[in-house]
C-alpha cells in the first residue's frame, strides 16, 4: 500500500511541476503574441496606407501576404433570443420554447481534471 501512496505522491509532484511550467510558458506565449499582434497592426496599417495589399514579401522559403478575413461573433443565447424576437414579432412564448429546446439539446460532457487553488484562510 505504501508503494501505491508513493506513486500517487510522485505523480502529484510531477503534475504540479508540469502545471507550473505550462502556466509559465503560457504567460510567455501570451506576451509574444501580444507583441506580434502590435507589430502586425503597424505593418497592416503601413501596407494599407501605401496601397501594398497585393504585394507579397518574399522570403527564402515562403512569402508574407496581406489578407482580410471576416470574423463573426459567437452566437450567444442572448443574441439568438434577440433574433427570434424579431422573427416572431416579440412572441416570447415561441422564443422561450425554442431557446429552452436549444438549451436542452446542447451536448454536455464531464471532463475530470485538477487545478491549483489558493489555500483557504
Amino acid at each position: 500500500m505504501a508503494s501505491t501512496e508513493n506513486q500517487f505522491s510522485e505523480k502529484i509532484k510531477a503534475w504540479l511541476s508540469y502545471e507550473l511550467k505550462s502556466l509559465e510558458l503560457k504567460e510567455q506565449i501570451d506576451k509574444i503574441n501580444a507583441t506580434k499582434e502590435d507589430i502586425e497592426k503597424q505593418l497592416t496599417t503601413y501596407i494599407k496606407a501605401n496601397n501594398m495589399q497585393k504585394t507579397a514579401i518574399n522570403l527564402p522559403n515562403s512569402r508574407i501576404c496581406y489578407y482580410e478575413e471576416i470574423q463573426y461573433n459567437n452566437i450567444s443565447l442572448t443574441f439568438l433570443r434577440e433574433c427570434l424576437n424579431i422573427y416572431f414579432n416579440n412572441d416570447n412564448t415561441k422564443v422561450d420554447q425554442i431557446c429552452d429546446l436549444i438549451r436542452s439539446k446542447r451536448l454536455k460532457t464531464r471532463k475530470p481534471g485538477l487545478k491549483i487553488l489558493p489555500k483557504k484562510k
